[in-house]
């Protein structure tokens, strides 16, 4: 088994929060990694909307598959009934309103725009407003990511965990219900 370090630079409160609050996320990370990628990673906080990002040179596409079943499984296993795929259901000028819809194939989560990615939503609290949407700050998104890097010349792993609920410009929510 490869040795693996992990260096994480924490920069607030909040920070520190969302950080301990995906823990288990992140040492499934690790273990994932150790799958075939180098040895040391560094993590960036800040940015990425509440949420962090991660990045690792990658040999190959292969590994972005197996850290995607790693992952889905995790989801399976950590978040059963409260993870997913979204499609819109209803927008207006300030909001747009999401299924999530469990699904345990793969496929379903995988895209290849603008790189190879699969993306997973996942509920972190379950208490959900009257009109039966998730309540703020309980929807992420996890990314991960294989996509080449023009400044480092090599081909990089991205993973990306951030709120969901609010889109980078802070006009727009999003509101999430199960399906």
């Amino acid at each position: 088994m490869m040795s693996f370090t992990a260096e994480i630079k924490t920069n607030t409160t909040a920070q520190n929060g969302l950080l301990k609050q995906n823990y288990q996320l992140l040492v499934c990370q690790i273990e994932a990694l150790q799958l075939g990628l180098q040895v040391k990673c560094q993590q960036t906080l800040g940015g990425f909307n509440g949420g962090y990002a991660f990045t690792q040179p990658c040999g190959d596409d292969a590994i972005l598959s197996q850290n995607a079943l790693t992952y889905l499984n995790y989801f399976k296993e950590n978040y059963n009934g409260y993870f997913g795929t979204v499609s819109i259901h209803a927008t207006s000028s300030t909001s747009t309103y999401y299924y999530l819809t469990q699904k345990n194939d793969i496929a379903d989560y995988f895209d290849d725009n603008p790189s190879k990615l699969y993306k997973f939503y996942y509920v972190t609290n379950p208490e959900k407003t009257e009109k039966g949407y998730f309540v703020e700050n309980s929807v992420y998104t996890f990314e991960i990511r294989y996509e080449f890097s023009t400044k480092d010349n090599q081909y990089l792993f991205k993973l990306f965990i951030e709120k969901a609920d609010t889109h980078h410009n802070g006009q727009t929510q999003y509101f999430y219900k199960m399906k």
